[in-house]
């Protein structure tokens, strides 16, 4: 093979290889237009996938949102039942409440009903207590008539038997002290030693007194050696008052009673209930015994009430055990004490302060307001005797004094 031919290959190689390149550009183009192709469809599947994951997510987001309103929903028919059960216990309590306050007026009402009720019970005990008095007045009344007309009958029958001549004697006193208390009281006192013919004296001045009714006097109060008398200054004057005494004591009246009542009171003497017994025998150089025995000797004579409600002032006591009062009182003093204080012997009724030398305690009760007619046990003109008893007998005592059962021991005694 020559040049030529070689020449004529290589450039029959140049052309083939330039249609190769001319095909291989046409590819290129063509395979780069695909390639644009692809991309553009590639973003539009990204786009549409970009799309569908918005709608997804705008999908959830709506679903998020109807579970949110469904749980709204819910929470408010929750809410809603909630309010509609506190509606419902809100009623009930309203009518509880209701109900409770009916009850309250019908108890209040009830309690009006049983308040008037006590009111009228009240008023029926009142009135029937307002008829007892004045039953019991009429009745006094009549009993002071019946008096008089006896003692009238009396006076008749003595002035008509020859044993009884003597003529009726007037109070025995020469003179008297007539002294203002107050604008509505006036004392009375009678000259002379205190003993039992004073006493004697005052008594039956008091007798006369009551058997003078003068209006507008409303009570008196005998003591020692006087008598002092309350009175309305509306219905009667002091001067008025003072002449009608005056009157009273020159006026003849009937002797005093010739009899006097002799009362026999047990007492439990020393330890607990006799704590100065010892005070009292060591100051008279006496021993325990000889004071117990000097105590119970005496018949003693009352006075007077006073002090206390019914507190009895005896006369009579040996001046061998008379002893001083305490220096310093004691605060309480019990029911029932016997006691001394220099020449007087006397019976706390009551619980009291007291400065009296206590020997002794008695069971039986001095001051009785449960009772309407005998408040008191004794009265001036009284006698009282002391008997000792043992702690069994006074125990026995007190047991009947409670039960109201027990009767003192007395007896009647003539007067000289």
């Amino acid at each position: 093979m020559g040049f030529s031919d070689v020449g004529a290959q290589t450039s029959d190689t140049k052309a083939q290889t330039s249609d190769t390149k001319a095909q291989t550009s046409d590819t290129g183009a063509k395979s780069s237009d695909a390639e644009r192709n692809y991309r553009t469809r590639e973003r539009e599947h990204r786009t549409q996938e970009r799309e569908h994951r918005t709608q997804e997510r705008e999908h959830r987001t709506q679903k998020r949102e109807h579970r949110t309103q469904k749980r709204e929903h819910r929470t408010q028919k929750r809410e809603h039942r909630t309010q509609k059960r506190e509606h419902r216990t809100q009623k009930r309590e309203h009518r509880t409440q209701k109900r409770e306050h009916r009850t309250q007026e019908r108890e209040h009402r009830t309690q009006e009903r049983e308040h008037r009720t006590q009111e009228r019970k009240h008023r029926t005990l009142v009135r029937k207590h307002r008829t007892q008095e004045r039953e019991h007045r009429t009745q006094k009344r009549e009993h002071r008539t019946q008096e008089r007309k006896h003692r009238t009958q009396e006076q008749e029958h003595q002035t008509h038997n020859p044993k009884y001549q003597t003529p009726l004697n007037p109070i025995e006193v020469i003179t008297m002290k007539l002294t203002a208390i107050g604008d509505s009281g006036i004392k009375v006192e009678f000259p002379g030693e205190v003993t039992t013919k004073l006493n004697q004296v005052i008594q039956q001045f008091c007798v006369a007194l009551q058997d003078a009714e003068i209006s507008g006097v409303i009570e008196w109060v005998p003591a020692f050696n006087s008598v002092t008398i309350y009175y309305d200054p509306t219905i009667i004057l002091f001067h008025e008052l003072a002449e009608k005494m005056n009157r009273l004591v020159s006026t003849k009246t009937n002797q005093f009673d010739p009899v006097t009542q002799l009362f026999h009171v047990p007492v439990l003497y020393g330890g607990n209930v006799g704590p100065d017994l010892e005070r009292v025998a060591s100051y008279n150089n006496l021993s325990i015994e000889e004071v117990i025995k000097l105590h119970q000797q005496p018949n003693y004579f009352v006075y007077m009430i006073g002090f206390l409600p019914g507190f009895p002032y005896l006369g009579g006591l040996n001046p061998i055990i008379a002893t001083p009062r305490l220096d310093e009182p004691r605060k309480s003093t019990f029911a029932g004490a016997v006691g001394i204080a220099h020449e007087q012997t006397g019976i706390y009724p009551m619980e009291s302060p007291g400065g009296w030398n206590i020997i002794g305690k008695t069971p039986i009760k001095l001051f009785r307001p449960e009772q309407r007619e005998e408040v008191f046990q004794f009265k001036a003109g009284d006698m009282i005797r002391f008997y000792e008893v043992s702690k069994e007998e006074f125990q026995h005592i007190t047991d009947q004094v409670d039960a109201g059962v027990y009767k003192l021991k007395q007896e009647i005694i003539e007067n000289n």
